[in-house]
């Protein structure tokens, strides 16, 4: 029998012939010339060729797919209405200003600076209002109502600020003291009992401190009460929640327990299901229910594969160097999308309002053949089912996955000062504590200031020059304990009330420490403790800054914010203690 008699049965009794190799990377010419100009035309020389590129890349494969040319969505939207903080009243949520501002923004510090920028803005509108013969005699009977004292403990021990109010005591308005006295009804009373004041200016000058209270309230937002404040000591991160209420009554509560970054997005947010944000708002509920009807696009984005081999790609974006691991889900998804799956995608635009919180009912998708096919949200089902696939998909405490899609009230890039303020907590294995090491302090000028030359002048101000050691035969000496720089400030480990195991930190300061904490981040109630959990062996670094940014509408807006991001390790004090030092001097 012939070879060919033996390999005929392959060939006629089998299926159609499918190729064994199912998977490539790329199909590349090797070169002959330098020249690739010829190369680069494609020249059609071999249909053969041509059918065998056609079928490599699948376009001889057929399926009952149409393209998409309609999709009508179906969806229900409720909007944030209710904001309340650990163990605060719930409140209303306007979205007149970033959730961001609403829930880091501190009041404004009664220090020297805020005391001369109020002040000289209210000589402004002194000088506008009254005559300029009376201006001069007006402003003077204002110092000394409301003056800036001459001396005042600066615990910063910081120059710029001795110099200034050296420069300004008893020359300017205090503009602090004058909306304190706006604010008790003392300056009107003042007013109209001052015998220099005309009587035509008195009510001149009671309507420009009414300006110059409406102008302070403009230039920063701050809370609306004192248990307005999202700061959790503890565990140094802010901790919120909001909420949307349907017209049933329904609440969707949504718990932010570790936002500490400075940013908002729907990913900061869980939903809490065991909860209502309780409390009666005047605000109208008004949710929003829309049918839309779309025409796809096809996705595309830069460097997108191509899928005709006449069309040149885009270099612009270089997949062949993405270096990945097989644990790198997201990168191994998002690669085999952009390189096999991208032409396969539409998008659907659809504008929502900020604060929205917005439930799918229904998508259908209309193709070239008249076939309607409808999808249901991604990630329905239960929310543990681990075949369960969604990549926006909010976290929730229930049993039923939650498919909401949040558009939260938040910022963009703001503008950021310097820092007013930075603390970095870290851990110090030897002495066997956290240390809280203030590292930038605000000063009465309200700017960020050196705080390690602050604690040098602050020690050098207050301990007495070392006591000369009495002659002796003894080679050693003994020394009790060493000091730390006044700007570490010791948190020691101390026993959970009601646990032998659990400990946390609790704030303390070394004995011979005159000063102490000189910002806010720290100036907690005492006993302070925070969870030994939250400064770990990288440490812990947080920052004070003035934050600015506008609204949709154009609108300024100026709040006091803090971010917590990774320290810089472990670190060591030299704190230690029953030393023996050799008296013998060294030659």
């Amino acid at each position: 029998m012939a070879d060919i008699d033996k390999l005929r049965p392959l060939f006629l009794n089998l299926p159609i012939f499918q190729p064994a190799i199912k998977g490539w990377n790329r199909l590349e010419g090797s070169p002959r010339q330098r020249e690739v100009e010829r190369s680069l035309r494609a020249e059609v020389r071999d249909p053969l060729w041509m059918l065998t590129r056609q079928w490599q890349f699948g376009e001889f494969q057929g399926d009952d797919a149409g393209s998409p040319i309609d999709a009508r969505l179906l969806t229900h939207q409720t909007f944030l209405n209710r904001y309340a903080v650990a163990n605060g009243p719930t409140q209303p949520l306007p979205i007149d200003i970033p959730l961001e501002a609403r829930v880091e923004r501190e009041y404004r510090s009664n220090d020297l600076g805020s005391q001369l920028r109020i002040g000289r803005y209210f000589e402004k509108l002194l000088r506008k209002t009254v005559s300029s013969t009376q201006f001069q005699p007006y402003k003077n009977e204002y110092v000394r109502q409301y003056s800036i004292p001459a001396s005042e403990p600066n615990p910063t021990f910081d120059k710029d600020t001795d110099q200034t109010r050296e420069a300004v005591a008893g020359k300017t308005i205090n503009g602090e003291l004058l909306l304190q006295a706006v604010a008790d009804g003392s300056h009107t009373v003042w007013v109209n009992g001052n015998t220099i004041i005309s009587s035509s200016d008195k009510t001149l000058l009671t309507g420009i401190a009414t300006d110059l209270v409406n102008w302070a309230a403009q230039f920063m937002t701050q809370p609306e009460s004192k248990e307005d404040n999202a700061w959790s000591g503890t565990q140094l991160e802010y901790q919120f929640a909001c909420a949307a209420e349907d017209t049933d009554g329904t609440q969707t509560v949504l718990r932010a327990d570790q936002y500490e970054n400075g940013q908002l997005d729907w990913y900061s947010f869980d939903v809490d299901s065991a909860s209502t944000l309780d409390g009666t708002l005047s605000q109208p509920i008004n949710p929003l229910d829309e049918c839309l009807s779309f025409i796809p696009a096809p996705v595309s984005f830069q460097g997108m594969p191509q899928p005709r081999f006449w069309e040149m790609e885009d270099e612009r974006t270089e997949f062949t160097k993405i270096d990945t691991n097989t644990t790198d889900v997201i990168k191994l998804i998002l690669t085999e999308f952009m390189l096999l799956y991208s032409n396969d995608w539409c998008v659907f635009p659809y504008e929502r309002p900020i604060g929205s919180l917005c439930a799918i009912g229904g998508l259908v998708v209309t193709d070239v053949f008249g076939q309607r096919t409808f999808i249901k949200p991604a990630g329905t089902g239960i929310d543990d089912d681990w075949t369960r696939w969604s990549f926006f998909s909010l976290s929730t405490n229930a049993a039923a996955a939650n498919t909401l899609s949040l558009l939260p009230p938040s910022l963009g890039k703001p503008q950021e000062s310097q820092p007013l303020e930075k603390v970095n907590f870290i851990r110090d294995e030897m002495a066997n504590s956290v240390w809280a090491i203030e590292s930038v302090i605000p000063s009465p000028l309200d700017r960020g200031i050196n705080g390690f030359e602050s604690a040098l002048a602050a020690q050098n101000a207050s301990l007495s020059p070392a006591a000369a050691l009495l002659p002796t035969e003894a080679k050693i000496r003994y020394l009790l304990g060493t000091s730390v720089p006044y700007n570490w400030i010791p948190f020691i480990p101390v026993h959970v009330a009601g646990s032998d195991r659990d400990i946390q930190l609790q704030r303390a300061r070394m004995p011979d420490q005159a000063a102490t904490f000189k910002g806010k981040i720290l100036d907690q109630p005492a006993p302070y403790f925070v969870n030994e959990e939250e400064v770990p062996r990288s440490g812990k670094l947080i920052t004070r800054t003035y934050q600015r940014t506008r609204t949709t509408d154009g609108r300024v807006v100026l709040w006091v914010g803090r971010k917590t991001t990774a320290g810089k390790g472990e670190g060591s004090s030299g704190l230690a203690f029953d030393q023996l030092l050799d008296t013998t001097p060294s030659v």
